[in-house]
């Protein structure tokens, strides 16, 4: 499995220190002390602020000696040269894809709020290290998520800082056998929400990252990966439509037919619809379909209770989700029936 990708901009780096903008992009470095050390010189207090060590490279740094530069980049290059091993049913072809709405990489890439995205981001680096295959996907949020402040007075207040993607740990996404950046187009109602696929490096592990902020979607749409967990729950319902339909048609789109599809926590469910279709298209009926995506998905929860879980009033989903489901050949009523909660109210759409 080889995702191809590009840098948005490159640093202007003397020929022996070129490397370092391979080592800041590759979030290896967050587990390597020695490569912690190399890029930490760049700018120790920005460091200790919280800065990601890319957005450093372009700011005029100070430039490490090149003998512990190339040091640390050849023991990255020794790492992603052992191959990763198939194991079960996993293999480099048919790879776990693992979904979340947050991944916690680290501190300096604030695309996380808490436990979940700790989560998410340890098992990405257990895999890398375990050479396990795997790929994940989720969503760019270019405000992050807030940081808390005190004003003046001493009241709290949420800043999102604003995550430019160009110096960001991310690379965009080729399209296979092109130099042609990879957009997946998102039915939804009048409308195509285009997105960007990003990738970030974490060890050997791609994680794929949908972006709708740019030029080719209108001002709502592009809002709509924004920050992450979206106010409003028509814009939640966007953004878990582009996460879960939008991350399964970007594996499509790069030919990736994993061997099991994990779902951490419901917010990325919606991938099921993909999935659902394509063995309609295939012939199966819907009941065998359903058998092939149970067996071939794994859910993780942590708040199994009905107020820490997504859930929708069932109206606006059937009129946000029917050009997906018209396009992958579903029934609303189906689909509906198969998002009843526990309570099983025919008014709500339940996630998980």
């Amino acid at each position: 499995m080889t995702i191809a990708s590009c840098p948005q901009i490159v640093a202007d780096l003397p020929e022996p220190l070129k490397g370092l903008q391979r080592l800041a992009t590759n979030f290896w470095w967050t587990w390597n002390p020695v490569a912690a050390d190399v890029l930490r010189e760049l700018d120790p207090v920005a460091a200790q602020r919280g800065v990601h060590p890319l957005t450093t490279l372009f700011r005029n740094p100070n430039l490490p000696e090149s003998s512990k530069v190339q040091s640390a980049v050849a023991q990255l290059d020794a790492y992603l040269a052992e191959p990763v091993q198939a194991t079960g049913n996993l293999t480099t072809d048919r790879p776990a894809a693992y979904f979340c709405a947050e991944f916690g990489l680290h501190e300096t890439f604030p695309q996380y709020s808490g436990g979940l995205g700790i989560l998410a981001g340890d098992h990405c680096k257990e895999a890398s290290d375990m050479r396990l295959p795997f790929v994940a996907v989720g969503c760019f949020y270019s405000l992050g998520f807030f940081q808390q402040v005190l004003d003046p007075s001493g009241r709290q207040e949420h800043l999102y800082p604003l995550v430019d993607r160009r110096h960001a740990p991310v690379e965009v996404v080729l399209k296979p056998g092109t130099h042609e950046a990879l957009t997946i187009d998102i039915p939804f109602p009048g409308r195509t929400v285009h997105a960007d696929v990003l990738v970030a490096r974490v060890g050997r592990v791609p994680l794929l990252l949908l972006d709708t902020n740019i030029e080719a979607n209108a001002p709502e749409d592009r809002a709509i990966t924004a920050q992450l967990y979206t106010r409003g729950r028509a814009m939640r319902l966007c953004q878990e439509t582009v996460l879960g339909v939008g991350g399964a048609m970007a594996l499509e789109a790069l030919g990736i037919q994993p061997a099991v599809y994990h779902m951490n926590e419901g917010h990325s469910a919606l991938l099921l619809l993909n999935r659902l279709g394509g063995l309609l298209k295939q012939g199966h009926s819907l009941k065998q379909a359903q058998t092939v995506v149970k067996d071939s998905s794994i859910l993780t929860i942590h708040t199994p209770v009905t107020a820490g879980n997504e859930r929708f009033d069932a109206k606006l989903v059937k009129e946000l989700l029917q050009p997906a489901l018209e396009m992958f050949g579903l029934d609303s009523k189906d689909i509906l029936k198969a998002g009843l909660g526990e309570d099983a109210d025919p008014k709500i759409f339940d996630m998980t």
